[in-house]
């Protein structure tokens, strides 16, 4: 699969600024992170939902089957560029996954222990860049399997 990086770019932009935007108006204590954090440690925020400021990488609702899909998350394995994925940032506490309704937010060791102990198999989804010869590597995860791991969940609309 190739896909278009300009594009999702884009798209995560505008959803860690929605994200952004719904903390400041639950009263949420948000900071974005520094370029190379971002860069790096696949850390777009610094945000205190519970009880202490954590760590998270904001995802961006993704088209399967080119439709936004409410009911799949894609779990970078490897990235783009070769090396391991978002899973595997040991400073990354929190993934929020973005839903058409709100952002489903998960402990990150909680879905690596997932996924590393589980039986089911899940689909391998390889994507290739259009400026590069590396692929990624993703596990395309239903919703429905890790909605037990849920930490968060942050409503769009009140």
């Amino acid at each position: 699969m190739v896909y278009n990086f300009k594009k999702n770019k884009i798209n995560g932009d505008r959803a860690e600024n929605e994200f952004y935007a719904l903390c400041i108006k639950n009263k949420k204590d948000i900071t974005k992170s520094n370029e190379y954090d971002d860069k790096y440690k696949h850390i777009d925020f610094y945000v205190k939902l519970q009880d202490k400021i954590e760590s998270i990488d904001i995802k961006a609702i993704k088209r399967v089957f080119n439709e936004y899909n409410n009911d799949l998350y894609y779990i970078e394995m490897i990235n783009d560029y070769g090396y391991k994925g978002w899973i595997f940032s040991a400073k990354l506490d929190l993934i929020g996954f973005e839903n058409i309704e709100s952002f489903n937010i998960y402990n990150r060791e909680d879905l690596l222990n997932f996924i590393q102990n589980s039986k089911k198999k899940y689909k391998q989804i390889k994507r290739k860049l259009k400026f590069t010869e590396n692929y990624s590597l993703c596990f395309l995860i239903p919703k429905a399997d890790i909605e037990h791991l849920k930490y968060y969940e942050m409503m769009k609309s009140d």
